[in-house]
């Protein structure tokens, strides 16, 4: 018995969904989960069309999917188990063939629903309205901030009505500050906009995952995760740990590489935060230890939307956000930052009991900036069990092979204490926000 028992590819027109699996001939998917900025997702694909099954009309193609318009077609990839829990959804932005009249393949690009929007650019008038940060975010995509709608991908359907609907992902998140001002601006768009007003104001994570066409009410709903500044997971809203060990069992899941390393390129020991709200004065953070040891690393951040100086209430303060960097990315540390697996060394070390669990890991929703356990041993040095975040995931499949690779930061910087946690709750390490 096997963890895993195959992949399915759709083409996803907007009214329904095409398997078109036993075309693929392998694909590479990589996601990123970034924070103060918005997360990405592309997808790669190569296509046998000895057949032309996949030719367009206009080159002489007569096949199944010759007069498609391959431009408002989407691609979703899931395990064939449970296509609920997809690894990576993406619409189409490149297509290519490689043809010499004997041999045929198809060569296609997919990137998340907001990394092909395109808007123009506006001026914003200010107001004194406060607005919870994957609120801000979402309405300024759907124009609900009184800017121009950007364009998204939109399934070949323009009269469309648009609608961004976010999935909170985190850890306290009524506890914590979390709204943003909307400011003035001028000659901005919206990815501007919101880099300078919500992200720089509250650094947080924003991932674009899929989207679907409701040709009932002639609307498109762009689906994002959203997690606040404690970058931690509610329990009830899918917080979970992945356990990877040289000796796996069960659900401690088998790897075949772990890379550990310093984090040089977060670095960072200044920070000053300037809000444009009016009698908000700038607020800077020092971490004058590290800035002795390492020199300066320094971020600066004007215009922002903290609607005070420091945290009030729903309020995000320009303090804490200054305090964000300084306190999380202060200190170089020597964790894993890759690890490396696949699917056939999971099936061989961990059979079925892992198979929930390979899904979940390898899942588009739900699975970026969870906590995971690594238990390894370095030439010539004693076992270490080190707490990560998974950062970003690249997952490449050939015919018999799916190698999965994972990005990791250090979970002590990256998550916030939570009580009563094995990981993350461990006094004097993990950081209370």
């Amino acid at each position: 018995m096997t963890a895993f028992t195959g992949w399915q590819i759709d083409l996803v027109d907007g009214t329904g969904a095409t398997d078109i699996t036993s075309f693929v001939q392998g694909f590479n998917i990589q996601c990123k989960a970034n924070i103060g900025s918005v997360s990405t997702t592309t997808i790669t694909l190569t296509i046998d069309n000895d057949d032309g099954d996949f030719t367009p009309a206009e080159g002489g193609g007569t096949g199944t999917y010759a007069s498609i318009d391959w431009l408002t077609q989407a691609i979703q990839i899931s395990p064939a188990a449970d296509t609920t829990k997809f690894a990576a959804f993406g619409f189409i932005s490149r297509f290519n063939i490689r043809d010499n009249g004997t041999n045929s393949t198809v060569e296609i690009e997919c990137r998340d629903w907001l990394s092909l929007a395109a808007g123009q650019q506006f001026d914003m008038t200010g107001s004194t309205s406060k607005i919870a940060f994957d609120d801000f975010f979402a309405f300024c995509f759907d124009g609900s901030l009184g800017n121009p709608a950007p364009t998204l991908p939109d399934f070949g359907q323009p009269t469309y009505l648009t609608v961004l609907t976010e999935t909170e992902r985190s850890f306290a998140a009524t506890v914590y500050a979390n709204r943003v001002r909307h400011i003035p601006a001028t000659g901005v768009t919206a990815f501007d906009y919101v880099n300078q007003a919500m992200f720089n104001a509250y650094p947080s994570v924003i991932i674009p995952t899929d989207a679907e066409a409701d040709n009932t009410f002639n609307f498109i709903r762009y689906n994002f995760e959203s997690i606040n500044r404690t970058l931690t997971y509610s329990e009830v809203r899918g917080r979970q740990t992945f356990v990877f060990s040289e000796n796996p069992t069960g659900t401690t899941l088998a790897f075949s590489q772990v890379e550990p390393g310093f984090n040089h390129d977060q670095l960072t020991n200044t920070t000053t935060v300037e809000s444009a709200v009016s009698g908000v004065t700038p607020q800077t953070s020092t971490n004058t230890a590290t800035g002795n040891a390492y020199g300066s690393r320094a971020r600066f951040y004007t215009s922002t939307g903290n609607p005070t100086e420091t945290d009030d209430g729903y309020d995000a303060g320009a303090l804490e956000a200054a305090n964000f960097w300084t306190k999380r990315q202060s200190t170089a540390r020597y964790t894993p930052r890759r690890l490396i697996t696949s699917i056939e060394l999971i099936d061989d070390r961990n059979s079925t009991a892992a198979a929930t669990v390979l899904m979940d890991l390898m899942a588009a929703k739900k699975s970026m900036f969870q906590v995971c356990s690594i238990t390894y041993t370095p030439t010539g040095g004693s076992q270490v069990t080190a707490n990560c975040v998974l950062a970003g995931r690249t997952i490449q499949a050939v015919p018999g092979r799916t190698t999965i690779m994972l990005d990791l930061l250090p979970a002590q910087d990256y998550q916030s204490f939570v009580l009563d946690s094995d990981t993350l709750g461990v006094l004097d390490t993990n950081r209370l926000g």
